[in-house]
């Protein structure tokens, strides 16, 4: 009941900012952008709960919904998938900013590829894992437990293909331990921290 109470409460608020914008005149000239940072699970996987202990799709699907009437006079569906970094660059294609010099992620509004989505999370074991087309595939970096899932065939995430699949496997292992150096190597270079801690200074 209080997860729903905070629901009619957000949908509240939200209706709030909308009227105002509205009343202010100033909805036509606002990019309107909303998403969420996770999904929520009840369940659906043993243990499952809350959002941060692993990474099946209850966990990692999330809404997102970008709003003009004058640059989208009609509704446009994205079918593909998308990824938070991909955000940036789709204000700034709809707004014809250019882009910065080394940044990451593809406007949702470009002729594009299919991208992976990488994914983490490190609540209890450190989660990583990826979602490509079809296949999701996740590691426990503390244990080396690994699971696969063919999402077309196997949308609840419920038979894991790692021991039928295990080239399929090890092309994800691969991109997933280069992303977890690249995330510490990114830490250590720009925040001065080590896999999210700070370095000590001599």
């Amino acid at each position: 009941m209080k997860y729903r109470n905070s629901l009619h409460y957000a949908d509240a608020v939200l209706g709030m900012l909308v009227d105002r914008l509205e009343r202010e005149g100033l909805m036509d000239n606002t990019l309107f952008i909303l998403v969420a940072d996770h999904g929520e699970a009840f369940s659906q996987h043993r243990g499952n709960y809350g959002h941060p202990l692993f990474l099946y799709e209850e966990n990692v699907h999330v809404p997102l919904l970008i709003y003009n009437r004058r640059l989208f006079p009609r509704p446009v569906v994205f079918t593909g998938l998308s990824r938070h970094i991909d955000i940036l660059p789709t204000i700034q294609d709809a707004l014809g900013i250019p882009d910065l010099e080394g940044q990451e992620g593809i406007s949702l509004l470009a002729e594009r590829r299919e991208q992976m989505a990488l994914l983490h999370t490190s609540w209890n074991d450190e989660l990583l894992g990826l979602r490509d087309a079809r296949w999701k595939y996740i590691r426990n970096s503390v244990s080396g437990a690994e699971e696969l899932y063919d999402l077309e065939a196997d949308p609840a995430e419920a038979k894991n293909l790692v021991a039928e699949k295990q080239d399929v496997a090890a092309r994800y292992r691969d991109v997933v331990e280069k992303s977890s150096r690249y995330r510490a190597a990114f830490f250590e270079r720009v925040l001065g921290r080590k896999n999210g801690r700070k370095l000590a200074r001599r």
